[in-house]
């Protein structure tokens, strides 16, 4: 009780209401058998009574620059440009980090001492749980990615993720978006990504509960779920992507012949560490499971058309080079310059 009312915290209730970030920096302070006995009485009755942390208001939503804006509003800059700078750095301000670098790769872009990269996203947390806009902001895009999970069958490509952030956080039509519009979004949306589930860590060591699991490939973070069987079910079917592409460069494998062949190696994998070997688990839709295969693979990657290909393929074999001729060409014939709008469809010649 006399660490808690530090923080104004008297009941059950505030308790309970406390901001997540909060209640761990609270308890790190304290002594361990303290710290235990706060944590357990959290999670006791957050359990019994209901603590809701899932949900957001839908009006905490907006613009993409908006959102990035308004989370470097609320860094105290005054008190250290370090934070200032290393919030520019993962929300993609400033170029130079992935979205999803670690705290060390942060902390030597700033030309800091490896231990400044985790303080420094402790931090940020704090900055942004002690404003209600941005606590619900990252909140919101904590629970689009639930929304993506649950619909994606549990497991979802970070790129994938991404991608549906951005198309949820819309931007202002660009009369001529190009490929470096196309990054310089791309790389907000990740930045908003990467922090949103950094405050869901805080949600999740307050609760003591695992919310997700993720999957790094390399220095990248490349995947999240619900369940560790469909990691390795994910990428039991990114592996047989990367079989069927590489035995023939050029070849182009239709739908239904992917996804039978990705539905049949995700299945394998799911049963592979499962306790069960007879184990099933739904799989995702057929664009959804070629999609997943192709964003983690090594060489594989989806035509318009949904269908399976080397990301090398050769420009004659190029499924959609006919679509993107032709897109290209009625852009460049249309005078009031409309048909520009589909061209981040064609930035790539493997789209």
């Amino acid at each position: 009780m006399s660490a808690l009312v530090a923080d104004q915290v008297t009941t059950v209730g505030e308790l309970l209401a406390l901001d997540s970030t909060r209640l761990n920096r609270l308890v790190a302070r304290e002594a361990k058998d303290t710290r235990k006995e706060i944590t357990a009485r959290y999670r006791a009755w957050a359990k019994r009574l209901g603590n809701d942390n899932k949900r957001a208001p839908d009006d905490a939503l907006t613009g993409l620059d908006d959102a990035v804006e308004l989370l470097l509003s609320a860094v105290s800059g005054a008190r250290s440009s370090t934070r200032k700078d290393a919030a520019e750095l993962l929300l993609g301000v400033k170029p130079g980090l992935d979205a999803f670098a670690s705290s060390t790769e942060l902390a030597a872009a700033l030309d800091k001492a490896a231990q400044r990269g985790p303080q420094l996203l402790k931090e940020l947390q704090d900055d942004w749980a002690d404003r209600q806009d941005t606590r619900e902001l990252l909140d919101a895009i904590s629970e689009i990615t639930r929304q993506v999970l649950s619909d994606f069958g549990g497991v979802a490509a970070i790129d994938t993720l991404t991608a549906e952030i951005r198309a949820r956080l819309p931007e202002p039509a660009v009369p001529s978006p190009g490929l470096y519009h196309q990054a310089r979004v791309d790389r907000a949306a990740g930045g908003l990504l990467r922090v949103a589930l950094e405050r869901l860590s805080e949600h999740e060591t307050a609760s003591g509960t695992k919310e997700f699991v993720r999957r790094r490939h390399g220095n990248c973070l490349a995947l999240l779920a619900t369940d560790e069987l469909l990691l390795a079910a994910a990428d039991s079917a990114a592996k047989r992507a990367d079989d069927l592409v590489t035995s023939d460069r050029n070849i182009v494998i239709p739908p239904p012949t992917a996804a039978r062949e990705l539905g049949s190696a995700f299945l394998a994998g799911y049963r592979a560490v499962s306790d069960d070997a007879a184990a099933q688990t739904a799989l995702p839709s057929e664009g959804r499971l070629i999609r997943l295969a192709a964003a983690i693979s090594k060489h594989a990657a989806v035509s318009g058309r949904g269908e399976l290909h080397n990301r090398d393929i050769s420009p004659a074999a190029d499924p959609d080079r006919a679509d993107r001729i032709g897109a290209i060409g009625v852009a460049a014939s249309d005078p009031s310059g409309a048909a520009t709008q589909l061209s981040p469809q064609y930035s790539s010649p493997f789209s």
